[in-house]
């Protein structure tokens, strides 16, 4: 009976298809706007009774009527008009949606996935739009919204690419998460007083979004609300707003200046991550919180730096008394060439300098710790000395740099430097091997005694050919030898626990390769693109077993 069922679906989905084909192309959304569907007699090609629900098709309009709610739906329980969309879909007829008078609200996934829904007309009454209600309705250009409405679900218009504009009604007091998420072709969002919370990846990717003015009420931006909004250039967050999330305008590519209110206690550090174009942040001389100095922002509590604009250029001085520079604080700021830092700071963050333009740098006595990737990709870096006071080191500060001289004590307590590379003492870990090291090429012997290998440590040495390690060795970071084009040889000891994701990508030269018995974990991608490469491994090990799983040449 289910096989006849389903035979029965599909022979009613293709006459339903032949029909829709037959009709006349359906105006475009503009000539939708403001139409009264009760202004004439309609007749219906397709229609159907769910419910509380009647739903009909006329060759231009999608009617839904009747009373209550409309009911939430899902893949496993789709909505009536499921087939419609999909004939719809198949036959590339556009159409608008009306719900009449008489529904209140409309539930989760209603009108998911109606590709070719150009406008959609929703009458007073309506209180709540459910979650995915309009998810992924590509076509959709325009939604006419009651002042009844109160609420907007998750990923209630997500993926509606050609939504242009949105205006939503006073009573709307919070948008959820992803609600207007990937509308690509929002271009104008008119919002309401009573809004007081905008939801995490709320705006994300609307990438044409060139300008939103937020209400007064507004108290929460979530984390990533506006991710990737590269259309946006000017921002003024509203006295009031208490948290501004993580990521909050992250890739921002446009904006060019933020005003940021008094109310507004702390800043994520990473609010503005990769703005590219930023030019000034502005707060008020009497910001209990915050403040500007020669452009860049400071918290005055734990005095740190968070953030300096990425279009700042030439040289910037940190002010006296600044305890702390930020996760990405100068990240992205690649015309600033020269930096100074006072005597008194203590602590760089993560990723500190993530793609500055740096081309010398003093650190202070008084530095104590270095955080991961701190001078990520600085390729105009070349030369650094490291302060004896400098006893926490976090992952490969150097990764992808240039930096290939440091100067550091034959007695600095922490750190010492062996064949041009850094160690840790105390953990026993081999920090960073200069990708450029001009007076070395072919064999590398890691110290005896290393426990493990920082990831990218060794990423992109142009001169390694050889690499031996050493027993007691256990681990090896991800991207460790990535991009090791002449690399052609290299020993694994016995004692080696993990292989790190991409330990040895790219390493076209690498022909051949011994994984102990011992390793028990190796990341993914760890060996991709060496075409050249025949693993040996020993038979039932895990290492075989993971040469299986991933496709990968190799003999026992």
């Amino acid at each position: 009976m289910k096989k006849h069922g389903n035979l029965r679906a599909v022979l009613c989905m293709t006459l339903f298809t032949a029909l829709l084909l037959t009709l006349a192309p359906a105006p475009r959304a503009a000539a939708y706007a403001g139409l009264d569907w009760r202004e004439t007699p309609r007749t219906a090609i397709v229609s159907g009774v769910s419910g509380n629900l009647s739903w009909s098709f006329d060759g231009e309009i999608l009617l839904i009527a009747g009373s209550g709610d409309i009911p939430d739906y899902s893949p496993e329980a789709p909505a009536p008009w499921r087939d419609f969309f999909i004939s719809a879909a198949i036959a590339d007829i556009p159409y608008a949606l009306v719900v009449a008078p008489g529904i209140t609200g409309i539930g989760s996934g209603a009108f998911e996935f109606g590709d070719k829904m150009l406008y959609a007309a929703i009458p007073e009454g309506v209180t709540h739009i459910g979650e995915r209600a309009f998810c992924g309705c590509e076509s959709l250009m325009r939604v006419e919204l009651p002042e009844s409405l109160l609420s907007l679900g998750s990923e209630a218009f997500g993926n509606c690419r050609s939504l242009t504009e949105i205006a939503l009604p006073d009573g709307v007091t919070d948008i959820g998460h992803e609600t207007f998420s990937s509308c690509e072709s929002l271009v104008s969002v008119k919002l309401p007083q009573s809004l007081t919370h905008i939801g995490d990846e709320a705006f994300c990717y609307c990438i044409s979004l060139t300008d939103i003015a937020l209400p007064e009420g507004l108290r929460d931006i979530g984390d990533e609300a506006f991710w990737d909004c590269e259309s946006l250039t000017s921002l003024t967050l509203p006295e009031g707003l208490t948290r501004l999330g993580d990521r909050a305008f992250c890739c921002c590519s446009g904006l060019r200046d933020v005003a940021l209110p008094d109310s507004l206690a702390d800043l994520n550090v990473l609010c503005f991550l990769d703005c590219s174009s930023l030019e000034t942040i502005l707060v008020s001389p009497q910001h209990p919180a915050l403040e500007v100095v020669d452009g860049a922002l400071y918290s005055r509590a734990d005095r740190r730096l968070i953030c300096c604009p990425a279009m700042k250029s030439g040289s910037y001085t940190v002010p006296a008394g600044t305890l702390c520079i930020g996760e990405r604080a100068f990240s992205l700021c690649g015309g600033l060439t020269e930096i100074t830092l006072p005597e008194g700071l203590t602590d760089i963050g993560d990723e500190a300098f993530w793609a500055c333009g740096l081309t010398s740098l003093t650190l202070p006595e008084s530095l104590r710790s270095l955080g991961d990737r701190a001078f990520y990709s600085c390729t105009g870096l070349t030369e650094l000395a490291l302060p004896d006071s400098l006893t926490e080191v976090g992952v490969n500060p150097f990764l992808y740099s240039y930096v290939s001289v440091f100067h550091i004590s034959p007695e600095h307590p922490a750190l010492e430097l062996v064949d041009g590379a850094l160690y840790s003492r105390t953990e026993r870990r081999l920090i960073y091997s200069p990708e450029i090291q001009p007076e070395r090429s072919g064999s590398c012997t890691v110290q005896e005694g290393t426990l493990s290998i920082d990831v990218g440590a060794f990423a992109g040495s142009r001169w390694l050919t050889e690499i031996v390690l050493p027993e007691g060795l256990l681990s090896i970071g991800d991207d460790a030898f990535e991009y090791c084009g002449e690399l052609t040889s290299a020993v694994l000891p016995e004692s080696l626990l993990s292989i790190g994701n991409g330990a040895f990508s790219r390493c076209r030269s690498l022909t051949s390769l011994t994984l102990p018995k011992s390793v028990t974990e190796i990341g993914y991608s760890a060996f991709m693109d060496c075409g050249a490469l025949t693993l040996t491994v020993v038979k039932g090990s895990y290492a075989e077993q993971y040469c299986k799983e991933n496709g990968l040449d190799y003999r026992t």
